[in-house]
């Protein structure tokens, strides 16, 4: 930042800002007061002469001078240098290790398996490791060779965590079809016709039937086998939709709140510098909102890993309106989107359709039920 101050500012300016060597240039009364950089604030000196003007610089900025002040105090530029080394290597290291091993029977989480794997992978992996040691290929060939249990397995590194996730391999018992099962419904309906092929049928075309009742036991005159055939009955698929008869818009006041912090994450937790930050702007006004636009940026740039990064968050004033919108459109949508959900459990043929709507506080509901034949026999084993 310089300022100029003598006779003939004007064509000063015009002498510089035409060469490209001036920017952002405000008056203040018989001063000038612009920004240049240091090769062009070397040409200044000639236009100044000719123009009967005097230079004076405000301020310097940039990376150059702050690295002349830093080299007057280079015990702390030494520890700066130290302090980035030790976040490199710490970030380079492993520090935790999670493992999640899924069942295939319910989804849930084996803390058994979990423990296993955790036992055997000590063999190669441990807290305080290098990460450019770690071969994750030769991790998991050898926890599939080490545990049976396994069915799949896979080993990846996110920043200084290594997470193992993996299924539980599925026995499946001998011979499945011999154990005793019936066949019970998954669902409401009116028996349409029913073939059995094995086991005793306890329902008749015609009989309304409910989810979870039983259409073919097990249990014959030569013993218990496991029941055989299909139900088809007659059932109502329905799926309900509500939208809203209003839409929300958005429009920018042209109002702004910026914050910019530096950001630095170790395996110790996350520093900010400053160390407060101003307060996020809160609107009181239930018609103004506003919206948040977050940016980050790894320093020191692009192909090195550090965990330092500058965070820039900008937030923008919304006014929001809500627009009505035609009645028509919104039940097509809200129909549409009815159908759209049944064909997604159903693709075959419909017997019948039965559509219904209602206006309910400010939204359309829609109901749409198709009827159809379904075949709903399952089988229940017997325990």
């Amino acid at each position: 930042m310089i300022s100029v101050e003598g006779r003939d500012l004007e064509q000063f300016a015009n002498l510089a800002a035409s060469n490209g060597d001036l920017w952002q240039i405000r008056r203040m009364g018989d001063m000038l007061w612009a920004k240049t950089d240091i090769k062009s604030f070397r040409k200044l000196r000639k236009i100044a002469r000719q123009t009967h003007c005097r230079v004076r610089i405000l301020d310097k900025q940039g990376m150059p001078f702050r690295l002349f002040r830093l080299s007057r105090r280079w015990m702390l530029a030494v520890g700066c240098i130290m302090f980035l080394l030790l976040l490199y290597t710490a970030s380079s290291m492993i520090w935790w290790v999670d493992v999640d091993i899924i069942r295939l029977q319910d989804g849930g989480t084996d803390t058994r398996i979990e423990q296993r794997v955790s036992d055997t992978l000590a063999e190669w992996v441990w807290p305080g490791m290098f990460q450019r040691f770690l071969d994750t290929d030769a991790v998991e060939a050898g926890l599939m060779a080490e545990l049976p249990d396994l069915a799949w397995v896979s080993v990846s590194m996110q920043g200084v965590r290594l997470t193992i996730r993996g299924v539980e391999a599925l026995a499946r018992p001998e011979s499945l079809d011999a154990r005793p099962a019936d066949l019970v419904s998954k669902g409401d309906g009116v028996v349409e016709r029913i073939q059995s092929l094995e086991g005793t049928p306890m329902v008749q075309p015609g009989d309304t039937i409910m989810q979870g009742q039983l259409l073919i036991s097990h249990s014959t005159t030569k013993g218990d086998v496991h029941a055989r055939g299909e139900v088809w009955a007659q059932r109502w698929l329905e799926k309900r939709v509500s939208l809203p008869l209003f839409r929300e818009v958005s429009t920018f006041t042209g109002e702004t709140f910026t914050r910019k912090w530096l950001e630095v994450r170790t395996v110790f937790g996350n520093a900010v510098f400053p160390g407060k930050l101003p307060s996020e702007p809160v609107s009181q006004d239930p018609n103004l909102r506003w919206e948040v636009v977050r940016n980050e940026i790894a320093v020191p740039g692009e192909g090195l890993y550090m965990p330092l990064v500058q965070v820039q968050e900008t937030f923008m004033l919304m006014r929001i309106d809500m627009q009505p919108l035609a009645e028509e459109d919104v039940l097509r949508e809200a129909l549409g989107q009815a159908r759209s959900e049944l064909s997604q459990t159903w693709n075959g043929d419909v017997l019948d359709e039965l559509v219904n709507w209602w206006i309910s506080d400010s939204h359309i509901e829609g109901s749409v039920s198709w009827e159809v034949l379904q075949q709903v026999a399952v089988p229940q084993w017997v325990q």
